[in-house]
């Protein structure tokens, strides 16, 4: 993948930005996923959208995952 996309739910509650070297959907994304770090877990007091950070098993991050 050489750009980033933007993709939303049907109730667009939920968007996931795949990031250049995420494999995206329909190649096992899901193991694509090393570690997940949750941005409220980082950041004290942080008050926001619930963001998970998605990174590959070089440390690179390759997705968000925005809810709410």
């Amino acid at each position: 993948m050489t750009r980033h996309e933007l993709v939303t739910d049907a109730s667009e509650t939920e968007a996931y930005l795949y990031l250049k070297g995420h494999p995206r959907r329909g190649q096992d994304s899901a193991d694509s996923v090393a570690e997940t770090l949750i941005l409220e877990d980082l950041i004290p007091g942080y008050r926001g959208p619930d963001i998970n950070l998605d990174f590959d098993s070089d440390g690179v991050l390759i997705g968000l995952e925005i809810i709410g």
